[in-house]
C-alpha cells in the first residue's frame, strides 16, 4: 500500500481520536516559532528606529555632557561659529514626580530643560515650543506611572500636563536614558549636569571637529565629561541589543527546548497509541516506509500550519516586546516581511527533520513483539537529536544575525545538561535508599528504570518555577536586598534640597524634622590627582559639627568631625573609580583658578548615591575666604556665584507625608532611587513573565504526555497486580510516591538555582548579599504541587478504569 493511500484511509481517520494531541503539538510549535521569530524582528525594528533618528536621539550632531557650565567650552564653540549652525545648553536635575492617578506614589527621575528655543530635538512638541505648564515624558516613565497623553502630573509641586510621550530618548541625559526623564520648560536650580547640543554645518566632519575640541580642551574638561555623536548612538544601541539578545536568547532557547520536548513527547505518544495498528499493518504486508511516510506527512501538515500561525502571532508578540522596551509606537515588521517568511520556512524545515528522526523508531519495532507486548529496546535517537539541536541553534544565530546567540545557547545547553545530570543522580540516590515498605520499594525500582525521563519532567518543572520566580519575585527581592543594604550603610532614607538663600524654608523644615544632617552643597569644583590622571568634576559638601546628626558610615580613616581644614573625606565609589587611597594627596581647583592641596583622611560609604560628593569639616563661609570661592571656576566675572548652591538635608523618617514645604524644596527617597535603578530590568522581567506562563503550559503537557505513555506501558503490569489479589490502593500509593518525588526534587533544585541567581544579581547590581524569602519556597511548592497533582489525577483515572480489564490477559494468552 502506498503511503498516500495509507494516509487517506488511516491517518486522516485518526485525527478525531488524537485531536487533543494534535492541538498540543500545534500549540507547542506555534509558541516556539512565534517567540523565536519575534526576537530578531524586535531587534530590527529598534535598530531601524535608532538609525533613522540618530541625530534626534543624540540631540544634535554632537552632544557633550559636563557637570558644570564650562565657560572654556562656550569660548571654543563661539570661536568656531563658522563650523557650527548653533548650539544649545540643556540642564539635567534629579527629581521626583507624582501622577494625578496615584497621588501617593512618587517616582525618581531626571528633569531636563534647555536655555533657548533652538533645541528642536529636545524641547519641541510637534514643532512647537513647550509651554510652562506642559511636559514631555519618556515612554519608560509613562509605563511605570501608567501615564497617557493629556494626563496631569505634579512636578516640583506644580501641576503639569503631559502633551507628549517620547518613544525614543531624544536629547536625554545619560542617566535619563536609564531611569526615565521629564522634559519641561522651567528653570532648574540644582542641576547635576549641563548638556551641550551642537549642530554642525557639515555633519560629515563630526569626528574631526570633536577631535579638535578634545585636544583644545584636554585640561579644561574633566574625565567625567561624556561625548556622543550620531554614530555613537547607533553603536550604543547595537551594543545594548547585543546584550539584550544574549539574555533573551537564553530564555528563548529554554522555551524552544522544552516546547520541543512537548512536541516530540506528543508525537511519541501518537506512536505508542498506534503501535499495535502499525504492527498489524506490517503483518499484512504494509511496508514500514509507507507507515513512516504517512505518519511524517500527518505531522508535516501540523508543522506547516503551526509555523504559519507562529509567524502570524509573532506580529502581536513583537508589539508586546516593543511595548515592554518602551517602544510601543515603533513601526513593526509585516507578517509578509522577508524575516517572517524565512523564519516560517526555517522552523518548518527544523521540525520536519525532528519528526523524520523520530520515525526511525518505526524501523526499529518488531511487529511480533508489539502484538505480544514484549518490550523493545530503547529506540530514542538521543545522539541524532543532540547533534541536530546544535546545528539548529547555530543556524538560528545566523538567522538572528549575531554569534552571541549561539554562544549563550551553548552556555544554556551546558547548564541544562548539568541540571539534568544532577536530577538523574538525585533520583538514583533516592532510589538506592532501603525501605521496608513494599510499595515504596516497588515504586523506587520503577522510577530508577525511568530515571532519564523523570529527570526531564523534573527539569521542566524547575525551569517553569525559575522563570516565574524571576519574573514575579526577583525585582521585589532585589529591592528588599538593596534597601536592607542601604539601611545598614546609609544613615538616612530621604534627602531634601533647599535653596541656600531660602532661610524661611530652611527654618520651617528644621523645626518639623528636628533631627537631620545639613550639608551646604557647592558644584563646579575640580579634583585632580595622580599627576593629572585624575581630573574629575566634584561637588563640595560643607558640614558643621552641630548640624551633623546622621553620620556617614566610615569605611576607612577618620570621620568628618575629626579632620582639619586641610583634610577631606571622599566616597568609596569615588576612591574606587579614581584609584585614590587613604592619605593620598589631591588638588582642588577652585573658582578663582587657585589650586589647593588636601589630604584624603577618610573614605565613607555612599552606595553609589552622590559618589562625587567630597566632604569638608566646617561651614561654607569659613572656607569661602580660604579657598577664594568668589566666582565660578569657568566664569570670567568677579561676582560671587551662589545661585545654584543649596542645602542638602539628610533625614531618617518613616514618611515625609506630614512635612509641609514650599514648591522649591525637593524631596528624594532612597527607595525611589532603588526602584529607578531596578527599572533597567523591567523589560527582561516582563519577558520572563511571558516565558514563565509558556513554561506552565509546556510543563503540564510534557508531564501529562510522559506519564500517560508510562501508564499505558504499565497497563498490563497493573492488571496482573490486580489479578493476583493486590488492591487498587497499592497502585494509587505507587503513583502518589512518584508524584512526591517529583515535587520534592523540583522544589530543591528550583530553590537552589533561584537563590544563586538572586544572590549573583544582588552582588553584581548593588554589591548586596541578597535575601532568602521562605515565601518563594512556598510558592514553588504550591505551583509544582498543582501541576503534579494534575498528572496524578490522570494516572488515578487510568488505574481506576483500566486496572480491572482482565480481558487484556485473555487476549494475550
Amino acid at each position: 500500500m502506498k503511503w498516500l493511500k495509507l494516509y487517506r484511509e488511516y491517518n486522516l481517520k485518526q485525527l478525531k481520536n488524537s485531536f487533543l494531541i494534535h492541538v498540543c503539538i500545534m500549540i507547542s510549535i506555534l509558541l516556539a516559532v512565534a517567540t523565536a521569530i519575534s526576537i530578531p524582528k524586535v531587534t530590527n525594528s529598534i535598530t531601524t528606529s535608532y538609525e533613522n533618528k540618530a541625530t534626534k536621539i543624540n540631540g544634535g550632531d554632537i552632544t557633550i555632557q559636563t557637570s558644570s557650565d564650562n565657560q572654556k567650552l562656550h569660548d571654543f564653540l563661539n570661536s568656531h561659529n563658522n563650523e557650527i549652525t548653533h548650539y544649545t545648553i540643556g540642564k539635567a536635575q534629579n527629581g521626583s514626580i507624582k501622577s494625578s492617578k496615584n497621588k501617593t506614589q512618587s517616582f525618581y527621575t531626571d528633569i531636563i530643560t534647555v536655555s533657548n528655543n533652538k533645541s528642536e530635538n529636545v524641547l519641541h512638541q510637534n514643532g512647537n515650543k513647550l509651554k510652562v505648564n506642559e511636559v514631555i515624558v519618556s515612554s519608560y516613565l509613562a509605563s511605570k506611572l501608567n501615564l497617557s497623553k493629556g494626563d496631569t502630573i505634579k512636578l516640583l509641586d506644580k501641576e503639569k500636563k503631559v502633551v507628549q510621550i517620547e518613544k525614543l530618548p531624544y536629547g536625554s541625559s545619560s542617566q535619563g536614558k536609564q531611569l526615565g526623564y521629564i522634559k519641561a520648560n522651567i528653570e532648574l536650580t540644582n542641576p547635576y549636569a549641563y548638556i551641550f547640543y551642537i549642530d554642525l554645518k557639515q555633519p560629515k566632519k563630526t569626528a574631526k571637529f570633536l577631535s579638535t575640541l578634545k585636544k583644545s580642551l584636554r585640561k579644561e574638561l574633566s574625565n567625567d565629561t561624556t561625548y556622543s555623536t550620531t554614530k555613537d548612538v547607533i553603536k550604543e544601541n547595537n551594543n545594548k541589543q547585543e546584550t539584550s539578545l544574549v539574555i533573551v536568547s537564553l530564555a528563548n532557547t529554554t522555551c524552544f527546548i522544552f516546547t520541543l520536548f512537548t512536541t516530540l513527547s506528543c508525537a511519541y505518544m501518537l506512536l505508542a497509541k498506534r503501535k499495535k495498528d502499525y504492527a498489524i499493518m506490517q503483518l499484512y504486508g504494509v511496508k514500514k516506509s509507507s507507515i513512516k511516510n504517512a505518519f511524517f506527512f500527518e505531522m508535516l501538515f501540523l508543522i506547516i500550519i503551526a509555523c504559519v500561525l507562529g509567524g502570524i502571532f509573532s506580529a502581536p508578540l513583537e508589539n508586546m516586546l516593543l511595548a515592554i522596551n518602551g517602544l510601543g509606537q515603533t513601526k513593526t515588521s509585516s507578517i509578509f516581511s522577508m524575516i517572517t517568511v524565512v523564519g516560517i520556512a526555517f522552523f518548518a524545515f527544523i521540525y520536519a527533520v525532528y519528526i523524520r528522526i523520530l520515525t526511525v523508531s518505526i524501523d526499529k519495532t518488531n511487529p511480533y513483539n508489539v502484538i505480544k507486548d514484549i518490550p523493545n529496546k530503547k529506540t530514542v535517537p538521543f545522539i541524532r537529536y543532540t547533534f541536530f539541536t546544535l546545528i539548529t541553534l547555530f543556524a538560528y544565530s545566523i538567522y538572528v544575525g549575531t554569534a552571541s546567540v549561539f554562544v549563550s545557547s551553548m552556555i544554556l545547553i551546558i547548564a541544562l545538561l548539568i541540571f539534568f545530570i544532577t536530577c538523574f543522580i538525585l533520583i538514583k540516590l533516592i532510589c538506592n535508599l532501603k525501605f521496608i515498605n513494599k510499595t515504596t520499594l516497588y515504586t523506587l525500582k520503577k522510577v530508577s528504570k525511568r530515571a532519564t525521563t523523570y529527570s526531564l519532567v523534573i527539569l521542566s518543572f524547575v525551569f517553569m518555577n525559575i522563570f516565574l520566580m524571576l519574573g514575579y519575585n526577583l525585582p521585589k527581592e532585589l529591592s528588599k536586598s538593596f534597601n536592607l543594604t542601604l539601611k545598614n550603610d546609609l544613615p538616612f532614607n530621604y534627602m531634601a534640597m533647599v535653596k541656600n538663600t531660602d532661610t524661611t524654608e530652611q527654618n520651617s523644615l528644621e523645626k518639623q524634622i528636628k533631627k537631620y544632617s545639613k550639608i551646604y552643597i557647592k558644584n563646579g569644583l575640580r579634583c585632580t590627582a595622580k599627576n593629572g590622571k585624575v581630573n574629575s568634576d566634584i561637588t563640595a559638601g560643607f558640614i558643621e559639627k552641630d548640624d551633623y546628626y546622621y553620620k556617614y558610615k566610615i569605611k576607612k580613616g577618620k570621620n568628618i568631625t575629626s579632620i582639619s581644614s586641610n583634610e577631606i573625606i571622599i566616597s568609596d565609589e569615588f576612591a574606587k573609580n579614581n584609584k585614590i587611597k587613604l592619605n593620598d594627596e589631591v588638588t582642588i581647583n577652585t573658582f578663582s583658578q587657585t589650586q589647593y592641596k588636601l589630604k584624603v583622611s577618610g573614605i565613607y560609604v555612599c552606595q553609589k548615591i552622590n559618589p562625587n560628593l567630597i566632604l569638608f569639616n566646617g561651614s561654607f563661609d569659613s572656607f569661602k575666604v580660604k579657598f577664594n570661592l568668589e566666582k565660578n571656576l569657568n566664569d570670567n566675572s568677579s561676582s560671587q556665584d551662589t545661585t545654584t548652591d543649596y542645602y542638602q538635608y539628610l533625614i531618617n523618617k518613616k514618611s515625609i507625608a506630614s512635612i509641609k514645604s514650599s514648591e522649591n524644596t525637593l524631596f528624594i527617597g532612597v527607595n525611589n532611587i532603588v526602584d529607578a535603578m531596578l527599572g533597567v530590568l523591567d523589560g527582561y522581567v516582563k519577558m520572563l513573565k511571558i516565558l514563565g506562563l509558556i513554561c506552565i503550559f509546556v510543563a503540564i503537557i510534557f508531564s501529562i504526555n510522559v506519564f500517560i505513555i508510562f501508564t499505558k506501558s504499565d497497563e498490563k503490569e497493573q492488571i496482573i497486580i490486580r489479578a493476583i489479589g493486590i488492591k487498587k490502593d497499592f497502585l494509587q500509593k505507587t503513583s502518589l510516591i512518584e508524584t512526591i518525588i517529583e515535587i520534592f526534587l523540583s522544589i530543591i533544585i528550583a530553590n537552589i538555582i533561584y537563590c544563586f541567581i538572586n544572590k549573583m544579581l544582588s552582588k553584581m547590581l548593588f554589591n548586596a548579599s541578597g535575601i532568602y524569602n521562605f515565601m518563594n519556597t512556598l510558592e514553588i511548592l504550591i505551583l509544582t504541587t498543582i501541576i503534579a497533582l494534575i498528572t496524578y489525577v490522570i494516572k488515578l483515572h487510568f488505574i481506576n478504569t483500566r486496572s480491572n480489564n482482565f480481558d487484556r490477559l485473555r487476549e494475550d494468552a
